[in-house]
C-alpha cells in the first residue's frame, strides 16, 4: 500500500512537471509572438500580451540595445527601461526580421508584412542623414588649412646672414659650421629663407595668379562602406551602403584671405533595409577662411572660417515618399597649426547645422541635426618627396534620441608623393567607438599647382 502511494505521488509529480513545462513553452512562444510587433519600421511591445492581463494593455515603442536585449520606451516618467529577460534574437525569431519578414497581417500582433516603400522610407532617410552629415563634415575640414605659408614644406627654417666680416648660415636659430654649411648648400639650398625673412624660390612652382589672387586646384576620389547598426537595433533588419564620391576643389588665396570651394558628385548603393535607397547626388561647399595669425610673423597659424553648402539627391526608387531630397548646412569654426623641424601639426574645430530643405523632421524630430567635429592632423616627411599624414577626429551629434549614439571617433592615415608641380595622397580612414554606424573608406587626393 505504501509503495502504491509513493508510485502515485511520483507519477503525479512527473505529470505536473510535464504539464507545467508544456504550458510554459506554449506561453513563452505565444507571449513573444503576441507581445511584440513590427509597426512599419518600428518595434513595439505590449506588456499585457507578453506578461499577462495584470499588466498594461498598451503598445509601447521599443528597440534593441547594444547588448542584444530589448529596451522599452514607456510614456510616463519611467522613460527607457531595459528588459534583460527578453533577448533580441528570440524576438526576431518569433515575429520576423523587419521589413519583408513574417507575422500577422492584421497588425494585432507580430509584424505587418511587405510594407510599401513609403512606410520604410523613414529608415532610408535616417541612413542618408547619418552618412550625409559625416561626408559633409569631412569635406569642410579637408578644405580648411589651405593658404598656410609653410604647410607643404614641414622643414627646419634656414637663414642666410651676411655681415661686414663675412657670411654664415643659421638653422633654427643656430649658426652652422663651415662643413655643415657646405653640406646644406649642396643638398638643401632650395629649402631656405633669407635673413630678412623673404623666401627664396620654393622647390614647388608658384600657383597660377589672377591679379592679386593665387589659385590652387585639386581633385579627389573616395570609396566608403557603411553598416547602419542603429537601424538593425531599431528595425531588426541589417542595413548596408556603399558610397563612391568624386570632388573637384578650388582655393583662391590673397594674403590672409582664402576662399575655398568644392563640387562633388556621388553614387550610393544600398542593401538590406537600404535596398531602396540607391541615389545620385551633387553637393557644393563654400568655405571662406581668414588667417588672424601667421607663423612667419606670430609663430603660429590661426584661421577662422565659415561654411555654407547644400546637396540635391535623386533616389532611383521613384515609389519613395520623396524621390528627390534637398539638404543644406551652415556653420563655422577655427584652425590652428605650427610647422616644426619634425613635422606639422594642424588642429581644427567645426560646428555645422544640417537641415532638410524639404521640411522633413529627420532623426532629431525638428528637421535639424547639429554636429561638432574636433581633430588633429600630423604631417611629416618619410623622405624628401614622401609625405606621411595621420589624423584623429572626435565627432558629436546634438539632440539625437536616447537610443542613438551621439559620439564617435575617426582615424585616418595617408601616404603620398610630391614632385615639382603636383601632390598625391592615398589614404585609409575608419570610424570607431560608434554603436550606430560602422564605416571604413579609402581615398585618393591629387593637387596640381600652376
Amino acid at each position: 500500500m505504501k509503495k502504491m502511494r509513493q508510485g502515485l505521488l511520483s507519477g503525479l509529480i512527473v505529470l505536473l512537471f510535464l504539464i507545467t513545462a508544456n504550458a510554459f513553452a506554449q506561453s513563452s512562444v505565444h507571449n513573444y509572438a503576441e507581445g511584440f510587433r513590427w509597426n512599419g519600421s518600428q518595434l513595439q511591445f505590449n506588456p499585457s500580451l507578453f506578461y499577462g492581463p495584470s499588466q498594461q494593455n498598451v503598445w509601447y515603442n521599443a528597440y534593441f540595445s547594444n547588448t542584444g536585449h530589448v529596451v522599452v520606451t514607456y510614456h510616463d516618467s519611467a522613460g527607457d527601461i531595459p528588459h534583460t529577460d527578453i533577448n533580441a534574437s528570440t524576438v526576431i525569431d518569433a515575429i520576423g526580421s523587419g521589413p519583408g519578414g513574417g507575422g500577422n497581417s492584421d497588425g494585432s500582433g507580430g509584424y505587418t508584412p511587405s510594407p510599401s516603400p513609403d512606410s520604410s522610407g523613414s529608415s532610408i532617410y535616417w541612413g542618408r542623414e547619418f552618412s550625409g552629415s559625416i561626408t559633409s563634415n569631412r569635406e569642410v575640414t579637408d578644405l580648411v588649412g589651405e593658404g598656410r605659408e609653410q604647410d607643404d614644406e614641414h622643414i627646419p627654417v634656414w637663414e642666410y646672414h651676411s655681415t661686414s666680416t663675412g657670411s654664415y648660415w643659421v638653422r633654427d636659430g643656430k649658426q652652422l659650421s663651415d662643413d655643415e654649411a657646405k653640406k646644406f648648400e649642396k643638398e638643401d639650398k632650395k629649402r631656405i629663407i633669407k635673413g630678412d625673412g623673404s623666401p627664396f624660390k620654393s622647390r614647388y612652382n608658384p600657383p597660377m595668379e589672377i591679379g592679386a589672387w593665387k589659385l590652387r586646384f585639386g581633385l579627389s576620389s573616395s570609396y566608403d562602406e557603411y553598416r547602419y547598426k542603429a537601424l538593425r537595433r531599431l528595425t531588426g533588419e541589417d542595413a548596408y551602403g556603399r558610397l563612391w564620391r568624386t570632388t573637384a576643389r578650388l582655393h583662391a588665396v590673397k594674403e590672409r584671405l582664402v576662399l575655398s570651394s568644392s563640387l562633388s558628385y556621388e553614387e550610393f548603393w544600398g542593401t538590406g533595409l537600404m535596398d531602396s535607397a540607391d541615389y545620385s547626388a551633387l553637393s557644393l561647399e563654400f568655405v571662406p577662411q581668414y588667417y588672424l595669425l601667421r607663423q612667419s610673423v606670430d609663430l603660429i597659424d590661426l584661421a577662422a572660417f565659415l561654411s555654407l553648402g547644400g546637396e540635391h539627391a535623386w533616389y532611383d526608387d521613384s515609389r519613395l515618399r520623396d524621390d528627390q531630397v534637398d539638404t543644406w548646412h551652415y556653420g563655422g569654426g577655427f584652425g590652428a597649426g605650427r610647422t616644426f623641424s619634425f613635422g606639422d601639426f594642424w588642429f581644427a574645430y567645426l560646428y555645422q547645422c544640417h537641415k532638410n530643405a524639404d521640411g522633413d523632421d529627420g532623426v532629431t524630430g525638428d528637421g535639424e541635426l547639429g554636429t561638432h567635429r574636433l581633430g588633429l592632423t600630423y604631417t611629416t616627411l618619410l623622405a624628401r618627396q614622401v609625405p606621411l599624414q595621420a589624423s584623429i577626429y572626435y565627432n558629436h551629434s546634438s539632440q539625437l534620441p536616447k537610443e542613438l549614439d551621439s559620439d564617435d571617433f575617426e582615424g585616418a592615415v595617408r601616404v603620398g608623393w610630391r614632385s615639382e608641380n603636383w601632390n598625391l595622397l592615398l589614404g585609409y580612414r575608419q570610424l570607431f567607438d560608434s554603436s550606430d554606424i560602422r564605416n571604413w573608406g579609402v581615398d585618393c587626393k591629387f593637387t596640381y599647382l600652376w
